[in-house]
């Protein structure tokens, strides 16, 4: 599939002030028995496992987003979600094999209201038309400057909130991904070597922070064609086992 892959390590990185930069305490990483017995039916995942804040929006729900809650046994079951007709409307498969991160920011810029082709993303990059994956850096730097869009309009994408596994950086958690989902903010997630559109979680509430079980993207990868859920090796940061390492989000104006 598509690669990502880091100057080091081979997988994805990037570039993002430190603002909130914190590690995970042993306390954090330990979960007692009762939690374990708690967490059994969300088992399928806690995104990033870091957290300060509750599990209620941080700021106002935009009218266009899907943010709903149920009554659960372990606490309220909420879904908040980019809405799909939305964002589908801005999807666009990869044209080459390696260019799932060209074809996921162009995406994200269309998404956004500007046309950025995945071509001038990869020809930006590396300064011709070439099927490769992407640095850290080279993918950090694409939603990292001003651009002028297919259409002749300026703008400017900034990574405002990140997590970096291969450089230590937990600059954003559970919390703060619904709260973005809420405010149709989609973020850029890489997993499995591999580049999607984060558009949707699901969670329990009323803990410490959010309790991720679910989601879904939108994979630029030609066989899936859109829209689909999150596998369970996704859910989980690669320090919890799973396949997740790269998460971003990104402020277009």
């Amino acid at each position: 599939m598509c690669g990502l892959f880091l100057l080091r390590s081979f997988w994805s990185c990037g570039i993002v002030e430190q603002s909130i930069f914190r590690r995970f305490s042993q306390e954090e990483k330990e979960t007692t028995l009762e939690d374990e017995k708690k967490n059994q039916l969300a088992r399928r995942g806690l995104l990033l496992g870091a957290g300060a804040l509750g599990a209620t929006l941080l700021f106002p729900k935009k009218a266009s987003a899907e943010y709903r809650c149920v009554p659960g046994y372990y606490g309220p079951q909420c879904v908040a979600q980019v809405p799909m007709d939305s964002i589908a409307a801005n999807y666009s498969q990869q044209f080459q094999s390696q260019w799932c991160w060209a074809a996921t920011i162009s995406m994200l810029f269309r998404y956004y209201g500007y046309e950025v082709s995945q071509e001038r993303i990869v020809e930006q990059a590396y300064g011709s038309l070439v099927n490769m994956p992407a640095t850290d850096l080279t993918m950090t730097r694409a939603m990292n400057r001003r651009w002028i869009s297919d259409d002749g309009e300026e703008f400017t994408s900034r990574v405002v909130r990140l997590m970096d596994l291969s450089s230590g950086i937990i600059a954003i958690d559970n919390t703060y991904i619904v709260n973005s989902l809420a405010q149709d903010r989609p973020l850029v997630m890489g997993a499995r070597g591999h580049a999607v559109l984060l558009t949707e979680i699901e969670y329990i509430g009323g803990g410490y922070q959010p309790n991720i079980t679910g989601g879904g993207v939108l994979d630029p990868w030609p066989d899936i064609g859109g829209p689909r859920s999150l596998r369970n090796d996704e859910l989980y940061p690669a320090f919890r086992g799973g396949s997740l390492y790269y998460l971003a989000a990104i402020e277009v104006n």
